[in-house]
């Protein structure tokens, strides 16, 4: 086969990648003829593979195939690129970035290589570094709405609600037509407290999409905020035309109850959700979670507030917005902090969830050790805001001794950042872990 005819099946392949269609790629790389005889193929060929197997949850498969061709080509920039997002995958964080940066300081025109590192710094939340990635990614050629979207939602997720603004409209103005854009754009409003402003973007979003749910939904909550009960209320009812009983209509429900005073009938109301919705159901359940520790939080019940965050933990859903109201009500106040991601180890339990458990086609969970093996041992990744390092370890241990964790221990501190005027405690904990076998017998 000629070089004309490999650089259409590699094109045809990237462009399943970019669409999510990872088994369908896999296919497509299978159909090349082997061996390939060109360096630069082996490299492409090996690099897209790892990405699509990292995508399909299978790192362990992509770093066998990956660290063989490295030690062959160990600057190759795709190669590096690659095999830091399957070790991003694995929750290798620290050796991620090593091989991405690496990566960058090779070839840093490469837009692939730009954005994934880009988004690896998204995952340790040091978003200015990303930000600034993005702004490089969007300078090299990058599709410049894509790489506008990514940006706006780092700024937002930073608190940067003010330029998460300014890049939302910059996006609009070239796909004026996206009404999820601008019901980020109006929650990023809102955010800011500017509700007038949110209510306008809201009134746009809704003109392109009237009958989508969750434009209305987004626009409720944020009136609620705002103390609009009236318009508020309209907004759920325009919400119960659209859709049936769903847990987040019945969420909005009871914030606009307590915004109208019934702060009993509220709590009646989350208390009835969280007795129906189901773990399972994702994005109910941790929705679910977070409001109702929000409003118990508010409402100084520690109580309840200490049930809740045990049945998130059990239910693998201590995400950030639910951990946020805990340490609220904690009240444990630091004028100067330390934001500490950390690998915790501890005996095998039911209830675990792994990567497998995310799509029912996707591959067995990921067992590393001496080979399938019942697992006696899982790692995790917990993440609190803490005083110093000593103490998030403190923190961590004494947490998971509370949660019924057995044998607990710190593996590894993957990355801190300092942090000004925030409340220490939990700040989330990855829904899954990484199971390992038992050790080899000896001799074996």
């Amino acid at each position: 086969m000629d070089g004309e005819n490999y650089e259409e099946l590699f094109e045809q392949t990237a462009k399943l990648l970019d669409e999510g269609k990872f088994e369908e790629a896999l296919q497509a790389l299978d159909r090349f003829p082997q061996p390939l005889e060109e360096a630069e193929d082996r490299i492409e060929w090996v690099a897209m593979r790892g990405w699509a197997l990292a995508e399909l949850h299978r790192a362990e498969e992509a770093l066998e195939m990956i660290e063989p061709l490295m030690e062959e080509f160990p600057e190759a920039p795709r190669l590096l690129a690659t095999l830091g997002v399957v070790l991003m995958n694995c929750d290798r964080v620290d050796e991620a970035l090593a091989k991405l940066e690496q990566a960058y300081e090779v070839d840093p025109d490469d837009e692939l290589i730009l954005v994934n590192l880009a988004m690896a710094y998204e995952r340790v939340r040091e978003y200015r570094r990303a930000i600034a990635l993005y702004d490089q990614a969007i300078d090299k050629g990058v599709s410049l709405d894509w790489a506008l979207q990514q940006k706006a939602a780092v700024l937002a997720d930073s608190g940067m609600f003010e330029e998460a603004v300014g890049t939302w409209r910059r996006y609009l103005s070239l796909v004026p037509d996206d009404a999820y854009a601008w019901m980020e754009l109006a929650n990023a409003y809102a955010d800011m407290q500017q509700y007038p402003s949110a209510c306008g973007a809201f009134e746009q979003a809704a003109k392109l999409k009237p009958d989508e749910p969750e434009i209305h939904i987004n626009w409720g909550f944020a009136l609620t905020e705002s103390g609009d009960a009236a318009g508020a209320r309209a907004q759920l009812e325009k919400v119960r035309e659209l859709e049936k009983r769903t847990p987040r209509l019945q969420l909005l429900e009871a914030s606009v109850l307590e915004c109208e005073g019934h702060a009993r009938l509220a709590e009646q109301t989350y208390e009835r959700v969280l007795a129906e919705v189901e773990p399972e159901a994702e994005a109910d359940h941790s929705v679910a979670l977070e409001l109702a520790m929000d409003f118990y939080a508010r409402h100084r019940n520690h109580k309840r507030c200490d049930e809740l965050l045990r049945r998130a933990y059990v239910e693998n859903a201590c995400s950030v917005g639910l951990c946020e109201a805990y340490r609220e009500i904690e009240t444990r106040f630091a004028k100067r902090a330390y934001w500490v991601s950390m690998i915790i180890e501890a005996d095998f339990r039911t209830g675990l969830r792994t990567p497998s458990r995310r799509a029912a086609a996707a591959p067995p969970a990921r067992v590393i050790g001496a080979g399938g093996a019942k697992a006696r041992r899982y790692r995790r990744n917990f993440k609190v805001v803490a005083r110093d390092r000593d103490d998030a370890v403190a923190m961590v241990l004494d947490f998971a001794a509370k949660m019924g964790e057995k044998h607990a221990r710190v593996r590894e501190i993957v990355h801190e950042e300092t942090l000004d005027d925030t409340y220490t405690g939990l700040y989330e904990i990855d829904r899954d872990c990484v199971l390992l076998d038992p050790p080899a017998a000896s001799g074996q």
